[in-house]
């Protein structure tokens, strides 16, 4: 999950606990150490103090529903590249919006399930950082393949083609480094709902009403979060979840849930862009192959009336 650890620590700083954080050396040389939420602790009732060194999020529910968003997405990329009725564009950004979406999220699930760590328990930062820009990199091509759709919506702006491709360029690179630098979950989270905000509208511009509700439930997982991270997350593990509105947190917490809203959207969205490959994509790359042209013409005839050229 790119956002859960940037709005835990927002709660946080406002009077929440942080958990421990042991590094890997100190990890290894700890005989009995245990990065894993204690399920017997928790089903007595949290008598005592919290376990030592049992701060990690390895729920099941948060991991298979991991791997499911990485299954939807790599179905969703094979579906949209076999329908011949799109472009070659539409399907190579859609296709890798769809497979680096799955990457990341499989590997966030490897990374919880195998190496039993979560955002704020790292040891294998460096992979945790490939999942965030795997997932940034998807983010990058729906970018891409939307301002197509913005230049076909709106032909008067069909010149603003390339300052749009370089603000997306520059804003997923931006993302990028930070991430590579130094961990920057907050801005990543709201830099992807921004994007998928931009998406959903666009969609809707176009009527592609199966489209919006993708991208929406997409956005409602990775709003509904942040929202049940104090009572459901690592916050709230040492008084038992007990504020927490799901039947089972240990199993079943926010992360959970926040996924599968994500991979139902994923799904969705997988399902119109393969049966539905919209037609305005088309139409934006025949408008900007007709400026181009025109540019062109009317270079090598600036004598020509403009009526003529669009003629």
């Amino acid at each position: 999950a790119v956002v859960s650890a940037a709005w835990v620590r927002i709660w946080r700083g406002r009077g929440g606990q942080q958990p421990p954080r042991a590094s890997a050396p100190a990890a290894m040389a700890a005989p009995d150490f245990r990065r894993l939420y204690d399920a017997d602790w928790v089903a007595n009732g949290c008598i005592g103090p919290v376990p030592a060194g049992t701060t990690t999020d390895d729920t099941v529910g948060t991991y298979v529903t991991n791997y499911i968003i990485a299954a939807v997405g790599l179905v969703a990329a094979v579906a949209v590249v076999c329908n011949r009725s799109s472009s070659r564009t539409y399907k190579i950004l859609s296709a890798s919006f769809f497979v680096w979406t799955a990457l990341g999220y499989g590997l966030a699930g490897v990374l919880h399930q195998v190496f039993q760590e979560d955002e704020l328990n790292q040891i294998h930062r460096e992979w945790w950082v490939a999942s965030y820009v795997a997932t940034l990199l998807g983010i990058l091509a729906l970018d891409l393949l939307v301002n197509r759709l913005v230049v076909a919506r709106f032909p008067s702006i069909s010149g603003c083609r390339w300052p749009l491709l370089v603000v997306s360029l520059l804003g997923s690179a931006i993302m990028i480094v930070s991430n590579i630098l130094e961990e920057s979950l907050l801005l990543t989270g709201i830099y992807s709902l921004c994007i998928l905000l931009y998406s959903l509208i666009v969609f809707a511009l176009w009527s592609d009403w199966v489209k919006v509700l993708g991208v929406a439930l997409m956005m409602a997982g990775m709003i509904v979060q942040p929202v049940l991270a104090p009572r459901c997350g690592d916050a709230a593990y040492p008084e038992c979840f007990r504020d927490c509105p799901l039947p089972d947190p240990i199993t079943f917490n926010h992360n959970a849930l926040f996924h599968v809203l994500f991979f139902l959207g994923l799904g969705v969205l997988g399902v119109a862009m393969a049966v539905n490959p919209s037609t305005a994509a088309d139409k934006a790359r025949d408008a900007v192959t007709e400026d181009v042209n025109l540019d062109a013409a009317d270079a090598q005839n600036p004598d020509t009336p403009q009526e003529m050229l669009e003629a």
